[in-house]
């Protein structure tokens, strides 16, 4: 969902990963192919892969990266709606997230290990 940019004694202000200045690493649960997603709409987000000729096919499930170091590995992000392999400077996917951000009701927050 996002990650708390600042807080008061009562309130937390949250980095929504549909932001278009969010940005986390996520991974293709088949395949294994990583890169980074950033925020599009509220109901989605593009995914640009670190690798040229990504293993990736429309309906695969993303899910955050081991690399990531902001959110534990595998939660939930989506899943895969288009592909441009040609696009520049790499590969690219439009990501639509599993629960939309206006659907949202309850949200978990994990304290960040040291």
């Amino acid at each position: 969902m996002g990650k708390i940019s600042s807080v008061t004694p009562n309130t937390s202000r949250v980095l929504l990963i549909s932001d278009r200045t969010s940005q986390l690493g996520v991974t293709v649960s088949r395949s294994r192919h990583t890169g980074f997603l950033r925020g599009l709409s509220e109901s989605q987000a593009v995914m640009q892969f670190f690798d040229k000729v990504p293993d990736v096919k429309r309906g695969d499930a993303i899910v955050t990266s081991t690399y990531s170091q902001i959110y534990p590995a595998g939660l939930p992000v989506g899943k895969i709606e288009s592909i441009d392999l040609n696009k520049s400077p790499a590969p690219e996917a439009i990501v639509s997230f599993s629960a939309p951000i206006p659907h949202l009701e309850w949200a978990v927050v994990y304290a960040k290990s040291k």
